[in-house]
């Protein structure tokens, strides 16, 4: 129905050694059925469980549901050289919340 995948990895532009969550996904047929709220919960305990206490991920501008569930969780935009801001401010336009940028 779904995967994702989570590793150690280095924060871009630091020489942060973070959990990294990669991506999370479901099967087509599988999309809207609140799925992919508890693969990123069992991928983040792992992290924790794992020592890390902080995580980061990537993902794509038009992946608005998925970015609004990362910002549930607590993930906040990561734009250390304010390179992606007229992206970010697409995101609050769209997702109608106002965002840490």
């Amino acid at each position: 129905m779904g995967t994702t995948t989570a590793w150690f990895g280095q924060l871009p532009l630091t020489d942060s050694h973070l959990g990294r969550i990669h991506f999370v996904a479901i099967k087509p047929e599988y999309q809207g059925k609140k799925l992919s709220k508890p693969l990123l919960s069992a991928a983040l305990n792992k992290i924790i469980e794992l020592g890390h206490k902080e995580v980061y991920l990537t993902t794509q501008t038009t992946s608005y549901s998925a970015i609004n569930m990362y910002l549930n969780y607590g993930f906040e935009p990561y734009d250390p050289d304010n390179t992606d801001q007229k992206g970010w401010l697409m995101m609050e336009d769209i997702l109608n919340r106002k965002l840490n940028v």
